[in-house]
């Protein structure tokens, strides 16, 4: 039933233009009606993952060098058939890969481009943009398994940038593992990143204070963590990992979409949209943490 449905939702996606004309999510819901309440909600992560994907490459298509207007129509076909290849076999690196790494999308979009500047038609392009695909997940597969005896490290020892994290998944936070499966969602969202700059104000009589760059701050991050009701195996287990992680000042790597952001502290663990479920035991909920980077 399953996968009737995925086949269904990518035809309505893709082939009949519903993903740009109404939206992922707005074309499911008309799709699906009531099925997806049958199938108990496990389509709700495929729908995700497209419209997480596939508006990531909407908003990158029109940066891409080489792009004309007249091709763009004929650009945003080719993508919906990568996309539909990615869905339903399964191109590409596992998990979320074309939201979380812009590095990749640059890579499929340049190669759809470069295919129709080429004067190739639209199937022939998304072909070799689905090769892009292939070659990266075949490339994160023999990262990782390459050599069946080396032992994966652990994230916090990982360099901090171009490295794969050991956890599956999108990353992790310490145990904190960040995920998307038929079985288990817990997923980084509103996610933001800044640094501030470090000053000494120097007063002047009767004149403006001068300032003095002294250096930049440590970075800080703030992102909300979303427990979903029937996604989540046990939420309370995952607030008490947080709540120790912050009560023992404890410091991890940040890890998500294959790098290591550096090592953070948890400065601030919030929580609200608390759904309680049979017998009043959290069900679900909505955590809110700030990081600061530890040197």
């Amino acid at each position: 039933m399953l996968a009737e449905l995925k086949q269904a939702l990518v035809t309505e996606w893709f082939a009949k233009g519903g993903a740009e004309s109404s939206g992922i999510r707005e074309t499911a819901g008309r799709v699906l009606g009531a099925a997806d309440q049958v199938a108990g909600g496990r389509l709700d992560p495929f729908v995700r993952q497209a419209e997480q994907e596939y508006g990531a490459l909407m908003k990158d298509l029109p940066m891409v060098k080489g792009l004309t207007t007249s091709m763009l129509p004929h650009a945003k076909q080719a993508v919906g058939e990568v996309m539909s290849g990615r869905l339903m076999e399964g191109d590409g690196p596992s998990g979320w890969a074309l939201w979380t790494d812009a590095e990749l999308r640059g890579e499929v979009l340049t190669s759809v481009v470069d295919g129709l500047s080429a004067g190739l038609p639209i199937p022939e392009a998304a072909k070799g943009a689905a090769g892009v695909l292939t070659k990266a997940g075949l490339s994160a597969a023999s990262a990782l398994l390459g050599d069946k005896n080396a032992q994966l490290p652990a994230a916090e020892d990982l360099p901090a940038a171009d490295a794969a994290t050991g956890s599956s998944g999108l990353g992790s936070f310490g145990p904190v593992a960040f995920q998307v499966s038929a079985d288990e969602i817990l997923t980084v969202r509103e996610l933001t990143r800044k640094r501030p700059s470090r000053v000494a104000v120097h007063e002047v009589l009767s004149r403006p204070c001068k300032l003095q760059f002294m250096g930049v701050g440590p970075w800080e991050m703030s992102f909300r963590i979303q427990l979903h009701p029937g996604f989540c195996s046990d939420p309370l287990a995952r607030i008490a990992d947080l709540e120790r992680i912050q009560a023992d000042g404890e410091h991890h790597a940040f890890v998500l979409g294959g790098r290591n952001l550096g090592r953070f502290l948890l400065m601030d663990l919030s929580e609200d949209d608390r759904f309680l479920g049979k017998g009043g035991r959290l069900a679900g909920a909505a955590l809110s943490l700030t990081l600061k980077e530890y040197s």
